[in-house]
């Protein structure tokens, strides 16, 4: 038995190492592994002025609306114009209420090494961070509606979640409507709405996929 002082002591030193583990895995990022992470920009002149998906309309280029479909690209091994062209010949398209086809089916990607897990609306709760923390430790891909700009608390814009600590305070993104090469951004604040500017309030949308290779 230590006599009772180094006891506590003892005991004490042994909590704050506890302590100490456990702001480190606080801390630490989560990479999305299992898939592949090529940060493509929708406005890449390679592929910017292709029209999205079966659209007729000149205005639905890559470019201005492609921000979804780049994402999926980014997990793939295409590029987003070859993407395109994989979906268009699969008919994974549907209108998109404006009479245009360029709407993406979500659940397309099977085949290409992922599968749509859950689809979640965060216009009246915060996001389920921890889900997205989970999602991405398991290897899956997460994929974040947001506010352009902070205008508005509506979904005008898609980005790709890579790294997220456990406590949501540190997150790593691909935005594609960045130029091409400065696609990889650290933080949200630059999406923050009238609810807040961390992830937790910036994700209006969250959807999840779960690898299948």
């Amino acid at each position: 038995m230590l006599p009772k002082d180094n006891y506590i002591r003892h005991s004490i030193a042994s909590i704050r190492a506890v302590l100490a583990d456990l702001e480190a895995v606080l801390e630490q990022n989560v990479p999305a592994t299992g898939l592949p992470c090529h940060p493509w920009s929708q406005r890449d002149p390679r592929w910017g002025d292709s029209l999205l998906g079966l659209a007729t309309s000149k205005r639905f280029t890559l470019a201005a609306y492609g921000c979804l479909l780049t994402c999926y690209a980014s997990a793939t091994e295409m590029d987003p114009g070859v993407l395109n062209e994989w979906l268009k010949e699969r008919r994974a398209f549907v209108d998109n209420g404006d009479g245009q086809l360029n709407l993406i089916v979500l659940d397309s990607f099977v085949s290409l090494g992922f599968k749509l897990s859950k689809d979640v609306w965060c216009l009246k709760d915060t996001a389920p961070i921890a889900e997205v923390y989970r999602c991405l430790a398991g290897g899956g891909l997460v994929i974040a509606g947001v506010s352009h700009k902070g205008v508005t608390n509506r979904v005008q814009h898609y980005i790709r979640v890579t790294k997220l600590s456990i406590d949501g305070k540190t997150v790593e993104i691909i935005d594609p409507l960045r130029d091409p090469g400065d696609e990889v951004v650290s933080g949200v604040a630059q999406y923050s709405n009238t609810w807040g500017y961390d992830p937790a309030h910036v994700f209006l949308r969250v959807m999840f996929y779960e690898a299948t290779k």
